[in-house]
């Protein structure tokens, strides 16, 4: 639509004024328009059902996909299946208009149908027909449903509420779909994942926030960081070198369904990697049914640790790296660790290590008397050393004497408390004598005491 601003200008032509109509000015934006919009969340309970179920036929085949190293990727060009691009109108139903677009071009991609807009595309009227199932028709819905739904049954199916197929009209399927989450988890699929799944299955339907898009204008980036995810489209390739305007490169290509005049060539926006929630539930479609794809040279799944049922780690990237967090968890916690792959099979079992044994005691040799201390005070000379020993009333055993020092000594050896009970202490008789040996300095010899008559006058002797 033009907009012309009337200016009037008097300007004598055969003497008659006339009214000049001219363009508004470069700068003056025309109005933005609210483009529809109708993704919808499933109910948390469906939501849950989908994934498990992806789950239970993919696992983690993602993670072992082969890693997209590309620094740019056009499905246009790689794939020659991205058909041009449609138009929901006025209605919101951006969710069945992705869904069927996406199968449609997993089928151009896989041969099945011709990239041809009259003949190779899927009607998105198959979602609006089966809304009953998808949540709501124009009101919107979620995108998983009907790219399930075509998988199992493939539009206008005769069944008990749903619209019979035409005379004549072929009915497609498509072989299989999945998420583009490493183990089919809900949420926003990483921008590696993304390209993974795309060099291997072709667009990609994603949901995200499409806040930006009515003022969208072409080759701009989208960078937002909104997280009202209200609209589905399709992911159709990816720029590392893009520049989004804001200092940081990296871009997805996205492909709009709102006709040819929005956005760029082919209905085409950037948007930064990260941006506005893209990716959240991230779902690649595949013609046919899909084998394990196989692991890339010299790959090996990740590992995951348990105690028991409980999961204590996971991702460990090669068994090397899994059995040495094994050993060190199995000797922190005491517990045996198993090691699972990312199929749940066992790969090894690692036990803790046995106790340490107990110090051996020291070996001593066991003189052929005990050594006792004269009654009274003295000294004994051992190694050119002498040290007072003090007794009174009854001879002084030395062991006995010296008995904490001992203990102390041999807990600092690591004897355990059953150990110093079980010994003969009379063994104790050379570390002792060993233990006064080391003492220093010596302790100079006391002065005789006075003034008890327990105690002699004249102190003693020994020499060791």
């Amino acid at each position: 639509m033009k907009w012309f601003r009337i200016l009037t200008a008097m300007t004598l032509l055969a003497g008659a004024t006339v009214l000049t109509a001219q363009p508004p000015a470069a700068d003056t934006p025309p109005p933005p328009v609210h483009h529809p919009r109708g993704r919808i969340a499933a109910p948390q309970a469906v939501t849950d059902a989908l994934h498990a179920a992806a789950f239970k036929r993919h696992g983690h085949r993602v993670g072992r996909l082969p890693k997209a190293s590309q620094s740019s990727f056009d499905c246009r060009t790689a794939f020659g299946n991205v058909l041009p691009v449609d138009d929901q109108g006025s209605c919101g139903d951006c969710f069945g208009v992705s869904s069927a677009d996406g199968c449609s071009m997993a089928l151009i991609k896989a041969g099945i149908l011709p990239l041809d807009a009259s003949k190779g595309r899927m009607s998105s009227q198959y979602g609006l027909d089966n809304s009953n199932a998808f949540q709501g028709g124009c009101n919107g819905g979620d995108e998983a449903q009907v790219i399930d739904f075509i998988k199992h049954y493939g539009p206008y199916t005769a069944r008990p509420g749903r619209p019979k197929p035409l005379t004549g009209m072929q009915i497609y399927k498509i072989g299989d779909w999945g998420y583009c989450t490493p183990a089919q988890q809900q949420g926003v699929a990483s921008t590696q994942d993304i390209k993974d799944c795309m060099i291997q299955h072709g667009p990609i339907s994603v949901a995200f926030d499409a806040s930006e898009c009515d003022n969208y204008q072409w080759p701009g980036t989208m960078t937002g960081r909104g997280q009202n995810v209200d609209h589905a489209v399709l992911c159709i390739g990816w720029d590392d070198t893009h520049d989004n305007g804001d200092g940081s490169m990296g871009a997805f290509l996205g492909m709009n369904q709102w006709g040819a005049s929005w956005g760029g060539p082919g209905g085409t926006f950037w948007i930064k990697y990260g941006a506005d929630s893209w990716g959240t539930e991230a779902i690649w479609i595949a013609a046919g049914t899909i084998p394990p794809p196989p692991p890339p040279v010299n790959y090996v799944p990740p590992f995951s640790l348990f105690e028991g049922a409980k999961q204590v780690g996971s991702t460990c990237p090669d068994t090397a790296t899994a059995h040495t967090a094994a050993v060190a968890l199995a000797t922190q916690d005491n517990t045996a660790v198993t090691v699972k792959d990312s199929a749940g099979a066992l790969v090894e079992t690692v036990q803790p290590p046995p106790p340490p044994p107990p110090p051996a005691p020291p070996t001593v040799t066991i003189p052929d008397q005990q050594v006792t201390v004269p009654r009274g005070h003295g000294v004994i000379t051992i190694k050119g050393g002498t040290y007072p020993v003090t007794g009174v009333g009854q001879n002084v055993d030395i062991a006995k004497a010296f008995k904490d020092e001992v203990v102390k000594r041999l807990k600092a050896k690591g004897w355990t408390d059953a150990q110093i009970q079980a010994i003969n202490w009379q063994q104790l008789i050379e570390i002792i004598l060993e233990i006064l040996a080391q003492l220093n300095p010596p302790a100079p010899v006391p002065p005789a005491p006075t003034g008890h008559g327990c105690l002699p006058t004249t102190p003693w002797s020994i020499a060791v």
